[in-house]
């Protein structure tokens, strides 16, 4: 598994997340579209990962990712 530093997990999570929010706009019009479906799946398992790393490592990014760490979650 790779390690990563802070700056390439905060562009991991920046890139996954402008992908997320670029990906639910075009599902907005086109909702059935299932290789949108998949890859906002994808992205959107990517960017939980990358925030996880990020959150083991340098601690939350807000209050809203210290939730990835919390016990049972």
């Amino acid at each position: 598994m790779p390690v990563y530093d802070q700056n390439q997990l905060l562009s991991m999570i920046d890139q996954a997340s402008f992908a997320m929010d670029d990906v639910l706009l075009y599902l907005d019009t086109h909702p059935c579209d299932p290789e949108a479906i998949q890859f906002f799946e994808t992205t959107r398992n990517y960017y939980k990962k990358a925030v996880e790393d990020y959150t083991g490592q340098f601690g939350p990014l807000s209050h809203e990712t210290a939730r990835f760490t919390a016990p049972g979650t």
